[in-house]
């Protein structure tokens, strides 16, 4: 079976509880804040976000089966989403001025945000992509549990709710079958279950540090242009080096991948 060929009918029922797990996350969302314009555009972006991010594993695998290394694939996925970004940043004139301290924060949750990206996609090479996803999509659960039991915020019943459906979620999926050919499921499982908890960590880094009071595109661009300065050391020193692509096709992939 190549990477690219269709997902089995246990990857599609998946797919169909992380639309559960996504319904799961807004409705956390719309907890945060207590503004009703910013819980308005709260749901919107975390929407879109969702949506967006479902297309993450198709590109990711195309660009594998075309023989990217999982480097390379992050690579080029946060190299051109760090150009765009700096692109949108000077366009809407921000200021890229930061501390010392607050590079010290930033680095870190790039850190965090640079582990989610490659154990997903490690994840991906090894289980089914719809498995993978909705168990990373489990990390509003990791988020909320955290933050209420260590940073003491009250959660409502919708919250519990929310958690109470990702579980279930979860127990479906341990009782099929997740396998990918050619894969290893435990390697797989491991990878999935770590980008739940550095995503988590990113999130509540954002939130509880230095990094809220930056400008979030800056923020971002940072965050990704860091990243891309990972993996590409990451392919330099541990793979066989990161190619310089030249295929028209590959690039309009790659692109849609950011």
């Amino acid at each position: 079976m190549s990477l690219c060929q269709a997902d089995s009918s246990e990857n599609i029922y998946a797919r169909g509880l992380l639309c559960m797990s996504c319904f799961s996350y807004l409705c956390v969302c719309f907890q945060i804040d207590s503004d009703r314009m910013n819980q308005l555009k709260g749901i919107i972006y975390a929407a879109v976000s969702s949506a967006t991010f479902g297309l993450a594993p198709f590109f990711s695998i195309s660009l594998l089966a075309v023989g990217f290394s999982s480097f390379e694939v992050l690579t080029y996925r946060w190299g051109v989403a760090t150009v765009v970004l700096l692109v949108f940043a000077f366009l809407t004139k921000c200021d890229f001025h930061i501390g010392y301290k607050d590079f010290k924060t930033i680095f870190g949750l790039s850190l965090l945000r640079a582990l989610t990206s490659f154990s997903l996609v490690i994840a991906y090479q090894n289980i089914a992509s719809g498995v993978a996803s909705i168990i990373h999509f489990m990390y509003p659960l990791a988020v909320a549990v955290t933050m209420a039991v260590f940073f003491r915020e009250k959660k409502s019943i919708v919250t519990f709710a929310a958690i109470v459906l990702s579980l279930v979620g979860a127990s479906f999926l341990s009782s099929g079958n997740i396998e990918y050919n050619g894969g290893n499921r435990m390697v797989g499982l491991i990878a999935a279950c770590i980008s739940v908890f550095s995503y988590a960590g990113y999130i509540i880094g954002i939130r509880k540090t230095r990094a809220v009071e930056v400008n979030s595109t800056v923020l971002t661009c940072y965050v990704m242009g860091l990243g891309a300065l990972f993996f590409l050391l990451g392919g330099l020193f541990y793979d066989e080096g990161v190619r310089l692509e030249t295929n028209v096709i590959t690039w309009q992939i790659g692109r849609a991948h950011v």
